[in-house]
């Protein structure tokens, strides 16, 4: 299955590298089986851009784009997995991640992924609740 739809900005505190992830928001709940194919691993020349602080557009671009430098000198991955499901029992949020980094290498995973999703309808209300 190919999926074709614009990336999200991970959910992260400012100065995180941003890592775009897939994400959907669904009515009703979701399973999800992600298996991942291959990986390939790129070797960045510059580290990935910070989350952008949320400011005025005057905001000078090197404070806007202010990296936290204790989380650009982990040696790991940052995301170290392929996918998560929020379910608050009306709608379902699925985050695939198909990139990873691992930051103090500013080494990019990009992963190819086979992806299944099962929707389920939420339950219709029969008037009498």
């Amino acid at each position: 299955m190919r999926i074709k739809t614009p990336y999200a900005r991970i959910n992260r505190a400012p100065g995180h590298p941003d890592i775009p992830v897939i994400r959907h928001i669904y009515a009703g709940s979701v399973s999800a089986t992600i298996n991942v194919i291959s990986t390939d691993s790129i070797y960045t020349e510059f580290a990935l851009l910070p989350i952008p602080e949320k400011s005025p557009k005057s905001m000078p671009y090197d404070e806007l784009y202010n990296p936290d430098e204790d989380i650009y000198k982990i040696n790991e991955l940052l995301i170290d997995r392929d996918y998560a499901l929020f379910d608050n029992g009306e709608q379902t949020v699925l985050e695939i991640f198909p990139f990873d980094y691992i930051p103090s290498r500013n080494l990019l995973i990009v992963k190819t992924m086979d992806i299944t999703v099962e929707v389920n309808a939420p339950a219709k209300s029969s008037g009498n609740d």
